[in-house]
């Protein structure tokens, strides 16, 4: 027969790794968000829940933003919704493009979401150029397919340049089906007149609690419980292939600290003791029981 001692040491070798777990793990809890960035396009919008699974108004008191360039975050009631009315209209020259080194070639790139469109149209002020087209791509893999030269079938859209200069058609114009990073890539000739513009769908920002406009450090307090999502845009100067780092920080609540601190290894230690004290009164009624039976068999064998 085991021993009450020998119940609580076989408990004790699963509690006892289960407490150590709770102690070690809670500051990685603290720190899960701080070492995690993503990298975003910029002028473009973002919900941070789709980009970071640590975003909780339950566990997270504040979130915290850390951007190299000046970032507006916006904290809304209820979920995020594109507006039905409103548009970012964003008109790209020559100087606000990407430049290839390797292959020489100029590119526009951003993050697109359904409902958007790029429109592009261009025109030869030279007339003796050859022929040339303005690309558009969907997807980063598109892209460096085409980059490393399958020149082929990774284009989404090409748009020919032509000597007619009125731009009175509309072939230029690319619906955007789905949510994706897409490129635009200019004519490499100088002699030609190139518009490009990114249509972009925008958030409805009316249910806007608390924000912060061109700040590269922002900290916004949560409500406990409450469905909330934070948006954010990335503007500043260009940057030279128009990304920036962003680093959260959730704050843990005060009651994620207590509980995890003080009720979950209270609660693990009275459950060892409930055990081991039920393991002590069961051995303690086996062995009274067995002595009862065996007083029993003495008077009924005794002669």
């Amino acid at each position: 027969m085991v021993s009450w001692k020998g119940y609580c040491w076989h408990y004790a070798r699963i509690c006892v790794p289960l407490i150590v777990i709770v102690a070690t793990s809670t500051p990685s809890l603290v720190y899960y968000n701080r070492f995690r960035y993503a990298t975003l396009y910029q002028t473009q919008q973002y919900v941070i829940s789709d980009i970071f699974s640590g975003f909780s108004t339950i566990f997270c008191d504040r979130y915290g933003l850390d951007t190299v360039y000046s970032t507006d975050a916006f904290l809304i009631n209820g979920e995020a919704k594109i507006s039905q009315t409103l548009r970012d209209v964003v008109n790209l020259k020559k100087t606000d493009a990407v430049y290839n080194y390797t292959n020489g070639y100029y590119y526009h790139p951003s993050f697109l979401r359904q409902g958007s469109s790029i429109h592009v149209k261009g025109c030869k002020i030279d007339k003796t150029l050859p022929k040339t087209e303005i690309l558009i791509f969907r997807g980063d893999s598109n892209w460096k397919d085409w980059d490393f030269g399958n020149h082929q079938s990774s284009v989404e859209k090409s748009v020919d340049i032509t000597d007619d200069c009125s731009f009175k058609n509309d072939s230029g114009v690319y619906d955007v089906t789905s949510d994706d990073n897409y490129y635009v890539v200019r004519s490499p000739w100088e002699g030609v007149d190139q518009h490009i513009t990114f249509n972009k769908t925008v958030y409805d920002l009316s249910q806007t609690v608390r924000q912060c406009r061109q700040q590269t450090d922002c900290d916004l307090e949560l409500d406990f419980g409450r469905q909330q999502e934070i948006i954010i845009r990335i503007g500043g100067k260009w940057s030279y292939d128009h990304t920036s780092s962003v680093k959260p920080d959730c704050h843990l609540r005060f009651l994620m600290w207590f509980g995890l601190y003080f009720i979950l290894p209270v609660t693990v230690f009275l459950a060892i003791g409930l055990v081991c004290c039920g393991c002590y009164c069961k051995e303690k009624w086996d062995e009274e029981h067995g002595a009862k039976v065996n007083i029993t068999r003495e008077l009924v064998n005794k002669p």
